[in-house]
């Protein structure tokens, strides 16, 4: 009791919350309630960039019921977590440390301990049932005070990098014992160590350090924190644990330094070591369909012999799936979630790789924990996966026609130089309307002290990549020529930045190796690799943002030329497409320009978005070659026009687009269609707006963005600002882009009808035979 006494010290007055009324009845721990708080108060920054969230306690449940199935029903240890069997009964006289436990538990990041606690209020609840089949109630305590100190706490084990909730986690525990009958427990019982779990072990004798070294643990259960941009603990046994999983990746950026995969590789090597078990965590979800994360997913495949994913989607900046009214997170992040379960048995793994099955769970964050809490191991409803290379996706999604799609090139391999686009970290500064406005920005940078710039721009905290005084230094060190910049904001939206192209400068991520090329003239398409949005592409002779035409994933920057060290400018379509084309047509030559237009072409056709609708989604087009020259012709010349009309100045068009209608000055303080008068308000009063507007053409979109919506909508009331009033030139560019989508989907309706009259698409296009593309 001493030792709780010492856990309260620590904690200060948190074990006062239990005494708040109606804290018994709660289905949560009132303790993590007042945690949280703390932690919120206290140090809310550290938090957050730890990526550190409270597990609810169905989700926690369910993986703990998981853990403790999987060793049961796959690995044949009877007892499961409750098992006290040693490691050579279950692997066998040869094994390492053939006394130990076999079942030894661990949670890398036990936070509060919410995993462990429920770990041995699943044993209690086992065991007792067991032994009251054949003794009295007295004898069924007393084997629960005997067994509890001697045969559970040893083989369970915590490590936590926080020392608050490392107190708070060695609190509840003693707490939750002394509930179930074990009135005294011994302070060194409870092995809930403050550690980094993903530092290596250290020589000496502190009891974390000795865990590290000599524990080998076969279950391995918990929520380990999310923060790709957080804290990024970077060592040797970190470059270790990720090394399988970025072996042979070729982009230069990924999501693999992200803490839960740092996690995901040492509890991969735990269970290894341990010669068998199991794993239960709960995760960032990326990695079951992200395309960088497909030697991960081939790796736990070749560890595991079993592996089942249950995907509770919740990803905020996504749209919930079809015939989803709602899909809530069952934290309280923006970022999706998933279970993993996966078993290893004793001895090596056969060959094969892994069955992975997979199960998703869509709704409302109560709908999503009521299904946790029921849940049970082996319940209907899992589906097989097919993981198939090159990715390797745990789902059970089709893609088809991937064979014909891989025999076509893919823009990567078109294209020598691209990139995302510019992420200036903050918009509202680095990326204005005008020419003049920027300028201003940049002035103020230059005359203004940081106080004053942060009270004039809404300017609060600095991330990483992003700071008043870094970008004041950029602006400051470079004052000759302009650094004006146009910048692809959005489809058919050219707004102006300033651009050094200094790292964590004025912009926070200015994408210098590919966006160099286009401060020349030049002519960039973009599109995305992975998108939850519709499938975009457009194209610029500006710069181009990170999110120009997706709005929920990042897009790429494909160059029509590159600019080498001496200032010349070359083609960036390689000769392995350009030469492959005229050989398919038995031409003598395809010219980079046309290459491009023709890609742009066949990109916008209904025809070929169709076809391969789910392998857009998951990664980069790939273009085939057409067999016949007047194919490539008329796609040539169409792209031209479509080029013309995004990339060129297309105010002529003005004239065929919508008028502006009503009187006063063009203020947008609320956008709203009004589809019996085909017209389009942007005023509270419904007196001023642009009209004829017909519904297909307010609802055509280019990628994530319904365009002709979004362009008002951005300069309607922001945050505080007023709505801003168009003037002649704004009100001539926005008929100009209603004019020129009415004229897109003319040209889309042409791409379509020459591809359709050249016959079958397996025809008229042709791929490398065979050939595998370099993923």
């Amino acid at each position: 009791d001493r030792y709780i006494d010492q856990c309260i010290d620590q904690v200060a007055s948190l074990g006062a919350a239990r005494e708040q009324p109606g804290a018994a009845a709660g289905r949560e721990d009132p303790l993590i309630h007042a945690y949280e708080r703390f932690l919120t108060v206290y140090d809310g920054a550290r938090r957050r960039r730890r990526g550190v969230f409270f597990t609810p306690l169905p989700a926690a449940r369910y993986v703990v019921r998981g853990a403790h199935a999987l060793l049961e029903r796959t690995l044949g240890v009877t007892g499961g977590l409750c098992s006290t069997a040693t490691r050579a009964e279950v692997l066998g006289a040869g094994a390492e440390r053939p006394g130990d436990p076999f079942v030894q538990i661990i949670d890398p990041a036990a936070g509060a301990g919410t995993f462990l606690i429920e770990c041995v209020r699943l044993c209690e609840r086992e065991l007792k049932a067991r032994w009251a089949a054949e003794a009295a109630a007295d004898e069924v305590a007393r084997r629960w005070r005997v067994y509890a100190p001697r045969s559970l706490l040893p083989r369970l084990v915590g490590f936590e990098i926080m020392p608050v909730a490392c107190a708070l986690a060695r609190l509840r525990l003693a707490l939750l014992l002394r509930e179930t009958g074990c009135a005294r427990v011994p302070g060194g019982a409870l092995r809930v160590y403050t550690t980094n779990s993903l530092a290596p072990a250290g020589p000496g004798e502190d009891p974390d350090d000795v865990s590290k070294r000599d524990g080998r643990f076969a279950v391995v259960v918990g929520n380990p924190p999310y923060a790709n941009y957080g804290a990024r603990t970077q060592n040797e046994l970190v470059r270790a644990l990720l090394a399988p999983y970025k072996r042979g990746l070729r982009e230069r950026k990924h999501n693999l330094d992200d803490e839960y995969v740092k996690f995901m590789g040492l509890a991969q090597r735990w269970v290894e070591d341990a010669g068998a078990g199991v794993l239960g965590l709960v995760t960032n979800n990326a990695y079951v369909t992200g395309i960088t994360h497909r030697r991960l997913r081939a790796s736990l495949r070749a560890s595991f012999d079993r592996v089942r994913v249950l995907d509770l989607h919740g990803d905020a900046r996504r749209p919930p799936d079809a015939g989803a009214a709602c899909d809530e997170n069952v934290f309280a992040i923006r970022q999706g979630v998933a279970v993993l379960h996966a078993a290893r048995r004793p001895g090596a793994t056969s060959s094969r790789a892994a069955e992975v099955l997979t199960r998703a769970l869509v709704g409302s964050r109560e709908r999503k924990l009521e299904a946790l809490e029921r849940a049970g191991a082996e319940d209907q409803g899992w589906t097989r996966a097919l993981p198939r290379d090159p990715y390797q996706f745990f789902s059970a999604r089709a893609l088809p026609r991937e064979d014909e799609f891989h025999r076509y090139l893919g823009l990567k391999e078109i294209f020598a130089v691209s990139g995302n686009g510019v992420k200036t970290e903050r918009d509202r500064v680095a990326i204005q309307l005008s020419r003049a406005a920027i300028e201003r920005v940049v002035a103020d940078f230059r005359a203004l002290d940081e106080s004053t710039l942060r009270g004039r721009y809404g300017l609060a905290a600095d991330s990483r990549d992003w700071s008043v005084a870094r970008a004041r230094a950029d602006v400051l060190a470079r004052r000759g020529a302009s650094r004006v910049r146009p910048l692809l904001y959005r489809p058919y939206d050219l707004r102006f930045t300033w651009y050094s192209g200094q790292a964590r400068g004025f912009i926070g991520t200015p994408a210098r190796p590919t966006m160099r090329h286009m401060l020349v003239e030049n002519l960039a398409l973009v599109t995305t690799r992975q998108t939850a949005d519709p499938f975009g592409v457009f194209c610029t002779r500006a710069l181009v943002g990170h999110k120009s035409v997706a709005r929920h994933d990042i897009n790429s920057a494909f160059p029509l030329y590159r600019v080498d060290e001496s200032g010349t400018r070359r083609s960036n379509v390689t000769p392995a497409f350009t030469e492959g084309l005229a050989a398919a047509l038995g031409l003598e030559v395809v010219t980079p320009e046309d290459a491009f237009r023709y890609i742009y072409a066949l990109l916008h056709g209904e025809t070929y978005r169709r076809r391969y609708q789910a392998l857009l989604r998951v990664e980069f087009p790939r273009i085939p070659w057409p067999r016949a020259p007047a194919l490539l012709a008329a796609l040539t010349r169409l792209g031209a026009a479509l080029i013309e009309l995004h990339a060129g100045d297309n105010a002529a068009l003005a004239e065929r687009g919508p008028d502006y209608v009503g009187d006063g000055p063009a203020i947008v303080e609320r956008v709203r269609y009004c589809e019996r008068r085909e017209t389009v308000w942007i005023d509270r009063a419904a007196s001023r707006g642009f009209s004829p507007i017909s519904r297909a053409l307010w609802e055509t979109r280019v990628g994530g963005y319904q365009v002709l919506r979004r362009w008002l909508r951005e300069r309607g009331p922001r945050a505080g600002r007023p709505g801003l009033e168009l003037d002649g030139a704004a009100i001539t560019r926005y008929r100009a882009i209603a004019a020129a989508l009415v004229q897109s989907e003319e040209l889309r309706a042409a791409i379509d009808r020459e591809i359709a009259s050249a016959g079958p698409w397996t025809e008229v296009f042709c791929g490398r035979a065979g050939d595998d593309a370099d993923l």
